[in-house]
């Protein structure tokens, strides 16, 4: 081989080498970027679901302080119809609108 062709070679080797490690160099940044994004997914998420539990939590408690305060004026109606019941206030405020003079 003559010394203008080993040259070539060599020359052709580097450029082949710096391509390759260029190309090592972005799937690393690549690499990094996917795992410090998929880190901070999981860290986001993990929280969203925390705050969604304590959402449906006191979702559920709402709707049983519903339940049972519907509950609750439904027994006190049943009571006043039937005359055992105190005074609640149920009767004063249903009966003030219905008055005639």
């Amino acid at each position: 081989m003559s010394a203008k062709k080993v040259g070539q070679a060599v020359q052709a080797d580097w450029e082949n080498r710096e391509f390759v490690e260029s190309l090592r160099l972005n799937i690393h940044r690549i690499y990094t970027f996917v795992n410090e994004f998929e880190a901070s997914a999981k860290g986001r998420l993990a929280a969203l679901s925390s705050k969604l539990t304590t959402l449906e939590r006191q979702l559920v408690y709402l709707e049983a302080q519903v339940l049972s305060a519907g509950g609750a004026s439904e027994s006190v109606g049943q009571r006043e119809a039937s005359g055992s019941g105190g005074n609640t206030g149920a009767g004063e405020i249903s009966g003030a609108g219905g008055r005639t003079e």
